[in-house]
């Protein structure tokens, strides 16, 4: 009979620990704060304004990124059939105003905003919702359902509303005299003698505009240059376009370097609207707090992690099933 508490110890013992092992492990995802500030370094490479964030939007992007992870896919239409724009009025947005809003909105499995902003959300529709110039404001919100991160990004302005200028040190993010107030057209350099084509960065040119212009990928780009997804580039900063044709040589039994894994996103079809969910504006904006958002925020079953808590409950069951049999003999 004495042995029957300590059986009872270690099955309990099993699931306590089950339970921790599985739930410390999060998704990974962007907090509303560095999407905002991803997109505004984007716009400053430009030579564009940075982008002001607004209650509204900011309360209506972070609803609506809720709701998408409720019904587990991607959708433009609100829990009530509502658009980005009603639910930026309903939310005040503009003070009566006639209003202008874009949104662009994605998922991503552990993704960051730079992966949704590479992949996805990588066309012309989606570029203006971020690089609009007539655009003033912003919100942003970030909602997690298993291990998928939910964005929306909503940018808009009002009429009556003056437009921002990059030359406005109050709306932009980085001094004036390091941008340039208009953007600088993209013209292809002529190659070298060694067939190297290099090109200088000018005022408003990204890389996203240069690769589309020189005809490479994107990704290609990168790789040429070995800069991180989020990296920043600078006026008069020199990238190499196509590396020279003079070959070069891999030392024997030294492996050649490989290219990091390229990711894909295949978009799904609009989800179902769902059960309508009340609209509740009464809900606290995320404008004050975003600052302290951590980078890691639903749970995820990570496999070593869930096959060591599989051995360490597998083994604790045993000892309780070998207790019970000594107690049955006994």
């Amino acid at each position: 009979m004495k042995k029957i508490p300590v059986r009872l110890f270690l099955i309990g013992l099993t699931l306590l620990v089950s339970l921790i092992m599985v739930s410390v492990i999060q998704a990974q995802g962007d907090s509303a704060t560095t999407v905002i500030n991803t997109i505004n370094s984007l716009r400053a490479q430009q030579g564009l304004a940075a982008l002001q964030s607004h209650p509204a939007l900011m309360q209506i992007a972070l609803q609506h990124s809720q709701y998408q992870a409720s019904i587990g896919t991607w959708t433009h239409v609100g829990p009530d059939g509502s658009s980005p724009r009603d639910r930026a009025i309903a939310a005040g947005f503009g003070d009566g105003a006639y209003v202008f809003l874009s949104e662009n909105v994605a998922y991503w499995q552990n993704g960051s905003i730079m992966d949704v902003i590479n992949g996805p959300w990588d066309d012309p529709d989606h570029h203006h919702t971020m690089y609009n110039p007539s655009a003033k404001y912003i919100g942003a919100g970030v909602a997690y359902s298993g291990d998928l991160v939910f964005y929306t990004v909503d940018t808009g302005s009002w009429t009556g509303d003056p437009a921002p200028t990059p030359e406005d040190p109050a709306l932009s993010s980085t001094p004036s005299t390091s941008q340039e107030p208009t953007a600088v057209p993209v013209v292809v350099s002529t190659p070298m003698s060694d067939g190297t084509v290099k090109h200088i960065i000018a005022g408003g040119q990204s890389l996203w505009t240069i690769a589309a212009v020189y005809n490479i990928s994107l990704e290609e780009l990168r790789d040429l240059n070995e800069l991180e997804p989020d990296a920043i580039m600078n006026l008069g900063d020199e990238i190499i376009i196509q590396p020279s044709y003079t070959p070069t040589n891999t030392p024997i039994g030294q492996a050649s370097p490989t290219l990091p894994p390229r990711y894909s996103h295949t978009p799904s079809p609009v989800g179902p609207r769902g059960t309508t969910i009340p609209f509740s504006p009464a809900t606290p904006s995320p404008t004050d707090n975003t600052a302290s958002e951590p980078r890691f925020r639903t749970s995820s079953k990570n496999p070593t992690v869930v096959i060591l808590a599989v051995i360490i409950s597998g083994g604790t069951l045993a000892a309780a099933l070998v207790i019970s049999l000594r107690n049955k003999n006994d």
